[in-house]
């Protein structure tokens, strides 16, 4: 699968092919989960072909989950309707930004209105300002956390030149904010894009208006 070979101009098609990718990323582990039938495939993106941001959102990877939760069982049913699986997975990242059921949600949600705005203009929903995705678009078992630094390099490596390299062609953001130590430092490594850890919660200091 060439990913460079997309057009700029249909995002859509780019991110069904990489729900499609079928690679090996961890070349010396089987740590990387690619199971359609149980809901494990690349995925965890946010975005609106018809609105252009200025900011993408980075994670490290999607969680693995148990899959037996409602949002694995819809992915299953729908495992090979691309298009609709495509909306049904953006769906779900919308409800994740919406639902503040976890405390890594909550915080995701306060970092960044924190970051972005004033307490007067914060908005109801911070999809309609940002990109979201992932460094890597599979989830990993262990945890890519846990995993050795040989082997997030593998992965990384190559997710990076199938997925991530043209995402970044495609969506053009002028900042990447990160909530991922690992995602941080390596994209300061791979690309010339301004990239921003998200803050503490409590801290003050704003972006420039800018980026709004």
């Amino acid at each position: 699968m060439n990913l460079n070979k997309i057009s700029d101009k249909n995002i859509n098609n780019f991110y069904i092919n990489v729900m499609n990718c079928q690679e090996n990323c961890a070349l010396e582990n089987s740590c990387v989960i690619h199971n359609p039938k149980s809901g494990h495939f690349p995925r965890a993106f946010y975005f609106d072909a018809k609105k252009p941001m200025k900011i993408l959102v980075i994670g490290a990877n999607p969680a693995k989950g148990k899959g037996t939760g409602k949002e694995f069982k819809i992915l299953q049913e729908n495992a090979f309707n691309h298009q609709k699986l495509l909306e049904i997975q953006k769906e779900i990242v919308w409800d994740m930004f919406e639902s503040n059921k976890h405390v890594f949600q909550r915080y995701l949600n306060k970092a960044l209105k924190i970051l972005l705005f004033d307490d007067e203009n914060s908005p109801e929903h911070i999809l309609d300002y940002i990109y979201y995705s992932n460094l890597v678009k599979c989830s990993t078992d262990p945890d890519f956390g846990k995993l050795t630094e040989k082997v997030k390099r593998q992965i990384v490596s190559k997710c990076y030149h199938q997925c991530l390299k043209k995402e970044l062609e495609l969506l053009k953001p002028q900042l990447i904010l990160v909530y991922s130590a690992d995602a941080f430092k390596i994209l300061h490594s791979i690309t010339t894009i301004k990239v921003v850890s998200l803050p503490r919660i409590g801290r003050t200091n704003l972006l420039s208006s800018e980026f709004v």
